[in-house]
């Protein structure tokens, strides 16, 4: 075939080859999916060691956690069961003379660049209670340094709406315009008014985007 003739016939081929591929696109024959570009921080898990399987040289408590249950008749404590998933939980027991003491966790040293400001975020995980008598609150609180912004739920009676069933949890709030800490702190806190003693375990906590 002379040379002309074997480039024109190539070109028709090219030319119905594309034709063919523009049809079958329009008909929805074929598709292909294009992966979504991720906004910044955008459903990246902010939380280290959420899940509480990561232990410390001691093996008694978690890393990237701060314990602070320094008040009397109550404790915060690594347990082994019950659990969510993985191997590890905490749990929060209080005396009966323990109401109105705070007791509660803190991650430090947050990094402000896995928050957008003006985007929403949720708070979430699964607890579980031993009794649901009397007023018991759980709560987080995102902080920034100087306590500017300031983000969280009230102590609003907030617990496992029934006794020894896992129960999943789920806060949301809008990260303000204006925040611009150096860092953010995360606190998750029991208190309570019930005068009998009380037990509270945690576990799978996450804090991530959602838009």
């Amino acid at each position: 075939m002379p040379a002309v003739s074997l480039l024109l016939c190539c070109a028709h081929m090219i030319v119905q080859s594309v034709s063919i591929f523009a049809s079958l696109v329009a008909t929805g024959c074929l598709f292909y999916e294009t992966e979504e570009p991720v906004p910044p921080g955008g459903g990246a898990e902010i939380l280290r060691n959420g899940g509480f399987e990561e232990l410390d040289a001691t093996g008694t408590w978690v890393t990237d956690w701060e314990n602070l249950d320094g008040n009397p008749e109550g404790e915060i404590e690594l347990v082994s069961a019950p659990v969510v998933s993985g191997d590890h939980a905490l749990r929060w027991h209080i005396g009966a003379a323990g109401d109105g003491y705070e007791y509660f966790i803190i991650q430090n040293q947050i990094d402000p660049a896995l928050f957008v400001r003006g985007a929403r975020y949720e708070m979430s995980g699964s607890y579980m209670i031993d009794h649901v008598g009397g007023e018991i609150s759980f709560s987080y609180i995102v902080r920034g340094e100087g306590d500017e912004p300031d983000i969280g739920n009230d102590w609003d009676n907030t617990h496992p709406a029934a006794a020894h069933v896992w129960d999943p949890f789920a806060f949301e709030f809008t990260m303000p315009n204006n925040a611009d800490p150096a860092n953010f702190m995360v606190y998750l806190h029991v208190i309570k008014w019930t005068s009998a003693d009380l037990n509270l375990w945690l576990d799978d906590v996450s804090l991530h985007r959602t838009n």
